[in-house]
C-alpha cells in the first residue's frame, strides 16, 4: 500500500524541464512585448 502512495506522488510530479520551459517562454514573450511596444513608441516620433 505505501509504495502504491509513494509511486503516485513521484508519478505526480513536474519535471523541472517543464517549469524551465514555461519560463523561457514566457521571458521571450515579455521581451517581443517591451520590443513591439518601445518600437512603436519610437516611430511616432
Amino acid at each position: 500500500m505505501w509504495n502504491r502512495l509513494r509511486g503516485w506522488r513521484t508519478a505526480s510530479r513536474v519535471p523541472l524541464s517543464v517549469y524551465l520551459s514555461g519560463a523561457f517562454i514566457l521571458v521571450i514573450g515579455l521581451v517581443f512585448v517591451v520590443g513591439w511596444a518601445g518600437h512603436g513608441s519610437l516611430g511616432g516620433r
